[in-house]
């Protein structure tokens, strides 16, 4: 998960500095055009990342490779620029691959790692070549390079740099050999500077049975299982249905309790819901849906530091914000468990 959320914090570093730059007083239509553009392949990739880590399938086509590439060096150039930093991409190639995202996340984090190394005025150079099997990128950065103490744990989870936490690099890598690739360090050129060696599979000489999955499969432990979600932010809501449906359960969601009540209470097997649409009423709205579903197993999210006593509640549970997935589904579960059995 702590890959998961760097590599979404990376994808909102570069949106949020485009979106800064399509702001700005010297932007053209043409500027803000293509910010907006930018900006729009960042957001789709930070949700798929966290669509991933929860376990939800995530469509990802073939796609030629060097379109890829191309995009991911300009989304970083607000951040080059920034850095005072140029990225030169140099080379073609005609290939094609499938785990296309996964290809941009993984040049994403070689791309943020040079420019936090590259001092002022160096160039980030970005090789691209094809052999008959493989995409190959070359990052190439101006920076101290990798010290010889350092070069055999490098993708072991530590960092030289102030506030880094040595994720990145495990990332690209991870992300790379999901996909019959590879990240490596190579010796340096000259004694200065770092450089990764990126490669791809060919998605043409890959059978499509034979490719590694993006994730593990959730476990269906909750398959069949029928949720209403009571949910009034859109974005927990989506987090919530995507982790939930991964794990084999179908979903309702309404947004607030005038559309709670145009749903048939008695066709789902448990209600998850949120108090903060509902003003912290909990006995109020448990009564409400006893009465239209008596036998229906409740689990009620809420920020309140203090329970509300449930009186006569059996199938029932209390789960605090801020909350994980696995605290919802072992409440869904115990409540559907005990629902079995009490009622």
């Amino acid at each position: 998960m702590r890959g998961a959320l760097h590599d979404v914090a990376n994808a909102l570093t570069v949106l949020v500095g485009w979106a800064t730059e399509a702001r700005g007083e010297h932007a053209t239509p043409e500027v803000t055009s293509h910010a907006l553009r930018v900006i729009d392949r960042c957001a789709r990739a930070a949700r798929d990342l966290a669509r991933r880590a929860m376990g939800a399938a995530v469509s990802d086509p073939e796609v030629d490779a060097l379109e890829i590439i191309r995009d991911v060096v300009d989304a970083h150039l607000i951040e080059a620029q920034r850095a005072q930093v140029r990225i030169c991409l140099e080379g073609a190639t005609t290939g094609r691959v499938r785990a296309s995202s996964s290809l941009a996340h993984s040049l994403s984090n070689l791309l943020l790692n040079a420019l936090a190394y590259s001092p002022a005025n160096e160039t980030i150079r970005v090789s691209v070549t094809q052999t008959s099997a493989h995409i190959s990128v070359i990052v190439a950065d101006g920076g101290p390079g990798v010290a010889e103490a350092r070069r055999g744990t490098i993708f072991e989870g530590t960092s030289s740099r102030p506030g880094g936490m040595g994720l990145g690099l495990i990332q690209a890598r991870t992300f790379a050999r999901e996909a019959r690739g590879d990240v490596k360090l190579l010796p340096p050129v000259d004694g200065s500077g770092a450089r990764f060696l990126l490669t791809w599979s060919r998605s043409d000489l890959v059978a499509a049975e034979d490719s590694a999955p993006m994730s593990r499969a959730r476990p269906q432990i909750l398959a069949d299982v029928r949720v209403l979600l009571l949910e009034d932010d859109a974005s927990v809501a989506e987090f919530v249905m995507a982790a939930l449906e991964a794990r084999g359960a179908g979903v309702v969601h309404v947004a607030d309790e005038v559309a709670m009540s145009s749903v048939i209470l008695k066709e789902f097997d448990a209600a998850l819901v949120d108090l903060s649409p509902l003003g912290g009423d909990a006995p109020r709205v448990v009564e409400r849906l006893r009465a239209d579903a008596p036998s229906l197993p409740l689990v009620i999210v809420s920020g309140s530091v203090s329970a509300q006593p449930m009186e006569g509640v059996r199938a029932f549970r209390w789960v605090r914000k801020p909350f994980e997935v696995a605290e919802l589904v072992e409440a869904l579960n115990d409540v559907l468990r005990r629902a079995v059995v009490e009622f």
